[in-house]
Formats: structure tokens, sequence, C-alpha cells
């Protein structure tokens, strides 16, 4: 299989679909620039709004009173400029002050402009079967809302505004069909929205002053409760400083601990010194040796039994005042707790109350002013010339794109048309249907625009040049001879060129001094005798009924060893004629006549074709160029691939590309 060079797969569907490709450009750009021409032409107008801080301290009504100006504002003006410019409000502003709901009525019900007529004479086509349906009940009739129309149409198509970045510049523009309408808008709406934003600042300033009255008489009530508690508790418990009680105290205390353990010290003491004069009493009450020195030890023990009853005493006397210094203790940390828990209240509630008496003060006269802690005003006003060109739709922009959209589309068209086609268009299509098949067996008939209407090509005055693919074809016939005298022609559907091919294979045949015989064999379609121009009758289907009678054969027709037998007569069934062995005795007794017997037959598909083609010695199997569909071959591809395949024909074959066109490839 021969490959494409990628000039031919350029070009090829470019020169295959020239006309499309020429009436889709200028199909695309006449729609392009039709369509430009239904733009309404609108004019810019753009204005531009700066919105910064005022100065850190604002002198206020009153010259004791200021306010300073935060540093970490979060909410940015700009946008809320942004956000209210392209509210519903201010659109339904500026649609009643300039009437532009009636200059939409206006254009729906009566336009006067030719693009508007016809913008409305579209939509009357489009909107007619719903009118139909609304005018038999089947569809709900809703009344037109041109103020809300206009005001959809005024945010979406006629408004734009956008912060300019790294700036506090907000530019607002407008969209209109005059350059004076856009400059008055376009003003017009700068002003609304920044009164709208100081009404919003004031509107927002009385709403707080009247929440800050509402809180402000329980704050202080709140504050004055936890003043009289404070005053109360201070006086009750006669608190002058809580640190001196406490180290007065705790002084005290330290010293009685000490005491304490003094105490205890000398208790433990006299108690081991008793017990031991008590041992030496009881050893001496033993011995009896000295009675001084017994009277001695219990003296001893007498005075130190009295000095434990004291220490005990004092140490319980010392260990009662220690457990009272301590809960004194504990109450003075109690009441100093209590002490510090409603000073601290005191001191948030006072300092509540005193904020919100200054917060009342700031809203009251911001309230009463319109000094705003922003400063809005118009840095450039809008303004449009009245010789102004119109700033949409730009011709500059849409002729170039139209052009390049056009041109897009119509070289892009014949290559989606040449890839989704279906037919046979070259030799490549049917080389990858049938692969094992010989391509010099794949023969060519190109279309001849001078013989259109005289089918029969081949005459004595022939040129090669011209006829080259008949003689190849004739030559297949003749070098491949061997006894093979019936050959049959054939398509996969019918109008494919079968007849023309018969015709011309014979003459070219007879010219080479082979005696030759034509058969119509097409009993749905019998045409060998309207080309040859012959009476119909007496034909085949009359020699088939006389016993293969090869008198109504006609001779010599056009040229010398030319003959013709025609179909004949029509009959009620078209297989009546092949059925049985009529057919086989009447080729058998031709063969002892002719070099050559071409039978021209009706397509594939029908059962009188399969029945010639199983007594034929050699078949050509005729495919016309850009009718026969690739994929009605490739289901009638087995019975197209039998042994006798003399060849496989290409009828009516065009040239796409231009022979002068490819002396530059």
């Amino acid at each position: 299989m021969k490959e494409k060079s990628l000039k031919d797969l350029i070009f090829y569907p470019l020169f295959r679909y020239k006309w499309t490709l020429i009436f889709t450009f200028i199909g695309i750009f006449a729609m392009i620039m039709f369509l430009t021409f239904l733009i309404t032409p609108t004019y810019e107008a753009t204005v531009k709004v700066l919105i910064h801080k005022n100065p850190k301290s604002q002198p206020l009504i009153f010259e004791d009173i200021s306010v300073p100006a935060q540093e970490n504002i979060k909410v940015n003006l700009a946008n809320d400029f942004v956000s209210i410019a392209q509210s519903q409000e201010i659109a339904l502003a500026i649609v009643k002050q300039f009437k532009l709901d009636e200059r939409l009525r206006k254009k729906v019900e009566a336009p006067e402009e030719l693009r508007n007529k016809i913008k409305k004479a579209i939509i009357d086509v489009i909107k007619y079967p719903f009118d139909l349906l609304e005018k038999y009940g089947l569809l709900e009739s809703k009344p037109k809302d041109y103020v809300a129309d206009a005001v959809e149409d005024f945010l979406e198509d006629a408004l734009e505004v956008e912060l300019e970045e790294d700036t506090q510049v907000v530019k607002l523009s407008i969209w209109e069909e005059s350059p004076s309408l856009a400059t008055q808008i376009a003003n017009t709406m700068a002003k609304l929205v920044i009164d709208k934003l100081i009404e919003l600042e004031k509107q927002q300033a009385e709403t707080v002053c009247d929440f800050i009255k509402s809180q402000l008489k329980p704050v202080e009530e709140k504050y004055l409760h936890s003043l009289r508690q404070y005053e109360l508790f201070k006086e009750k418990w006669n608190v002058v400083s809580f640190n001196e009680q406490k180290s007065l105290k705790l002084n005290t205390l330290e010293n009685l601990k000490s005491e304490l353990t003094e105490t205890l010290v000398n208790l433990e003491d006299r108690k081991k010194s008793l017990a031991q004069v008590r041992k030496e009493i009881a050893l001496q009450e033993k011995k009896l040796e000295s009675l001084p020195l017994y009277q001695d030890l219990l003296k001893q023990r007498a005075q130190l039994e009295i000095d434990i009853q004291s220490l005990e005493g004092r140490k319980k006397e010392l260990e009662a005042n220690i457990q009272q210094l301590e809960e004194e203790l504990a109450n003075i940390i109690k009441r100093e707790n209590e002490f510090t828990r409603l000073q601290e209240q005191k001191d948030i509630d006072e300092k509540v109350y005193l904020d919100l008496k200054d917060k009342l003060r700031k809203f009251e006269v911001q309230k009463a002013t319109r000094f705003s802690e922003f400063d809005m005003r118009i840095v450039d006003p809008a303004y449009v010339s009245e010789y102004a060109d119109p700033d949409w739709p730009k011709l500059e922009i849409f002729v170039p794109l139209g052009l390049f959209i056009s041109l897009l589309t119509a070289i892009g068209l014949p290559f989606l048309l040449n890839y989704f086609d279906g037919y046979l268009r070259n030799i490549d299509d049917i080389e990858k249907i049938f692969v094992n098949f010989p391509s010099e067996k794949i023969f060519v008939i190109k279309k001849n625009k001078k013989l259109a209407k005289n089918r029969i090509m081949v005459t004595p005055t022939w040129k090669k040049t011209v006829l080259d693919s008949f003689y190849s074809l004739s030559s297949t016939l003749l070098l491949e001879n061997k006894g093979q005298k019936v050959v049959c022609v054939t398509s996969p559907i019918k109008n494919e060129g079968k007849t023309f091919i018969v015709v011309n294979l014979g003459f070219c045949l007879a010219m080479r001094n082979r005696k030759t015989l034509l058969i119509d064999a097409n009993p749905w379609h019998p045409s060998l005798s309207s080309l040859l121009e012959l009476p119909e009758e007496p034909g085949l289907n009359d020699s088939l009924q006389d016993k293969g009678n090869v008198d109504y054969i006609r001779k010599d027709i056009k040229l010398p060893y030319l003959d013709v037998l025609t179909f004949g007569k029509n009959v009620s069934d078209p297989l009546e004629p092949f059925l049985g062995e009529k057919l086989d005795h009447l080729l058998d007794k031709l063969r002892s006549f002719y070099d050559y017997i071409i039978i021209d037959t009706a397509s594939l598909t029908t059962y009188e074709t399969k029945n010639i083609l199983s007594r034929a010695e050699r078949v050509f199997l005729v495919l016309r160029y850009g009718y026969t569909n690739k994929s009605d071959l490739l289901k009638l591809k087995t019975i197209c691939e039998v042994k006798r395949l003399a060849g496989i024909i290409l009828n009516d074959f065009s040239e796409v590309i231009p022979s002068w066109f490819k002396k530059f490839l």
C-alpha cells in the first residue's frame, strides 16, 4: 500500500470540499457581520471615586470633643461601594430617573431602528410556538414587567464596577446607547452611591445610639449596686489595711508557737527526770540504806509532778490561743478576698458604664452631622464627547475575528467531513478492505466530462492516454486467458456503473479482434439495450425459454467481433430464467462461438447474481468513486473475495487535487 504524503493528507480534503470551504467561509463571515450589526452600539462613560480615611483626630461640633480614628479597620469601604453600586435599589433608582423601562418597552413593542426591527422579528419567530400554547391555554401567560427587565439589563449589560488594584479608587463604568446618556447616568450613579453610604453610616449611628441608650440604664444600676456593696463591706469590717492586720496576727501566732515549742521541750525533760527519780525511789525502798536520800527523792518527785502539771496546763492554753489566731487569720484572708472581689466588680462596672457613656456621646455627634470616618469624592467625572465613536462593537476587532473564525471553521470542516466520510475515495480504501488482493489488479476508470452524455468511451479513434484503464483491463483478460471465457461484472449495490464497464470493455476487446459477446443478465434494471440503442426484445430470457437458441443474439453491434444479447422480455418472477440448467446449456453453447462472454449482472445481494457468479470463470467487481459505502463493502467482503476475482474497478474516479497544483507540491 502506497503511503500518502503529508501534503496529500492536508490538501486532499481542502480540494475535495473546496466549494464547501468557500461557502462555509462566506456564510460564517456574513453571519458574524450580521450578528455584529444586530449589536446595539454603546458608549462607555467612566467616573472615578476616591475613598480614603479622614485625619486621625476629627474635630466635631464641640471643641472639647474629638473622636480618634480607628487604626485597625477591617471593613473596606471601597468594597462596600462596589457592592452597593451593583444593588437592585440603586439600579431601580437609575431606571426610574432616566426612564429606561419606557425605552425598553418601546424597543420591544414598537422598534424604530432597523436592527431593533430585525431583533423583534427574530424573537417573534422564536416565541411563536409559545404564543400559540398561551393562546390555547396550554401555557400560562405572564404579563411583562419592563421595570424588572430594565433593572436586570442594566445590572448585567450596562454596569461595570471595579476597584483599581493597589489603590483606593473605585472605577464605575456605564455602557449606554448615547454619549450624553452614558455620562449622565455614570455621574448620577456615583453621587447616589456616595449618598447611600453616608445614609447607611448615619443609620448605623442611630441604631447604635438606640442600643447604647437601652443598655446604659441597667449598666448604671449595676455599677451603683456594686459601689454600694463595696462601701457597706468596707464600713462593716472597718477595713483600713488588711496587710497590717495580717502582720500583727502572724507575729503573735509566731510567738505563741515558739512558746509552745519551748513548753513542750521542758515538759519532755520533766517527764524524763520524773521517770529517773521514780527508779531511784524504787531502788532505795528495796535497800533502805539512807533515809535522808530517800526523803529527798520523794520531794524531787513531788516537785516534778507539780511542774509537769503546770507545763501541761500551759501547753493547752497555748494550743487554744494558736487555734484562735489561725481562725482569725483565715477570716481576715476571706474578708480580704471578698473585698478584692467587690472592688474589682465595682471597677469593671464603672469602666463599662463610662465606656458606654463615651460611645453614646461619639455616636450622637456622628448622628447629628454628615461627618464620616471616610472621605468619598468624585476625582474624575465621566465625560464622553458627542462625536466619539462607539466603544462596542469595535469593527477593528470583529472583522479580523470574524475572518479568523470563518477561515478556521471553513478549513476544519473539510477535514471533519473527510474523517467521517464512509464512501470509497481512492485505491487506499480498497486496499485496506482487501488486504491480500494484488494492487496491480485494481483498476481506476477516471471520469471524463466530455463523454459524460455518451457513455461509450471506446471507439475506433480512441486515444490510449484517455482510455488506458480499459486497455489495462482488457490486457488482464488477454494475458491470463486459460480457456476462461465467461466474465461476470458485478457490484455491491446498484448504480455503480457495471453496464458502462461491460460495454466499454467489450468494445476494447472487439477492437483487439477478440470475438466478444455482451449479455444483460440484470432482471431488475436491464440497461444494456438503452446504452447501445437496441430494442430490449428478444434477448436472454427468450433464448433460455427457447432451449438456448442463439438466434436472438444481435451481431456486429457498433464494431465487428462485438455481439449483444439483451435481457429480453420481462417475466413475473426474475429468478425463473436462472433456475435449473438452462443457463449452463446456453453458456456451454456460447463458449464455442466466442472468445469472451461478458455478463452484466445485478448487485451482489441478489440471488440471481450469486447463481451467475457460481458459473463465471472470472469476476470483475465494480466500485463507484464517492458512491460505494465502505461499510456495505465490508458486509459483502466474504462474497467479493472469491478465487475467480480477476480485478476490482474503481469507476467514475475524479482527481481531487488539480494537476497544476501538484506541480507546486
